[in-house]
């Protein structure tokens, strides 16, 4: 009777110590397929991350009638200060004595004075560049208007560029997009 007893305890015993070393392995079994999962899920998250990062970028950055409407504000901010900058009135001395405004003249501008001859030698190169520009018909004629000519190329030109880069970025986006669905939906071997 004892001594079943002590064999009775003892497979009792090798028993639960057997069990412990299974439940231990298959604790130590759900516990690596726990964190692999989690690990997949984290660097799942992370990628989602980085392309909502990207296409947040993408959603911030101008399109290209956004950069072509900038590029005519500031072609037009310019001609503004090339105009205020070339519209220096030149007067002679004389004019430039007027300060009285109670004899009904008008009153005189601030004029920047010239020696005669220098004013003199610029009215005659203005004069020799009109006539040089009509002889070459770099001026406007009724038939032809050279640089409204000139405007409609460069416009032709510009339109057809940005056709090109818009193609080119459609491209590159069309490629970027076509690799992420490849990534992201392909089954994993």
């Amino acid at each position: 009777g004892g001594q079943q007893r002590s064999l009775t305890a003892r497979l009792s015993e090798m028993a639960l110590q057997s069990a412990a070393r299974r439940s231990d392995a298959v604790a130590d079994m759900l516990l690596d397929d726990v964190l692999e999962d989690t690990a997949r899920e984290c660097q799942r998250l992370e990628d989602m991350e980085d392309l909502e990062q990207q296409a947040r970028s993408l959603l911030v950055k101008p399109d290209l009638s956004v950069m072509a409407e900038r590029i005519k504000e500031m072609e037009a901010e310019e001609e503004r200060i090339r105009q205020k900058w070339t519209t220096v009135t030149y007067e002679s001395r004389a004019r430039s004595r007027y300060t009285d405004d109670s004899q009904g003249r008008a009153p005189s501008t601030r004029a920047h004075t010239l020696p005669p001859q220098l004013l003199s030698s610029i009215q005659v190169h203005k004069r020799e560049r009109e006539s040089y520009l009509k002889a070459t018909g770099v001026v406007e004629s009724s038939k032809f208007d050279p640089w409204g000519f000139v405007e409609s190329v460069a416009d032709d030109l510009l339109e057809e560029i940005l056709g090109q880069v818009t193609e080119e970025l459609e491209a590159v986006c069309d490629g970027f997009v076509e690799h992420l669905y490849g990534a992201e939906f392909t089954p994993e071997s």
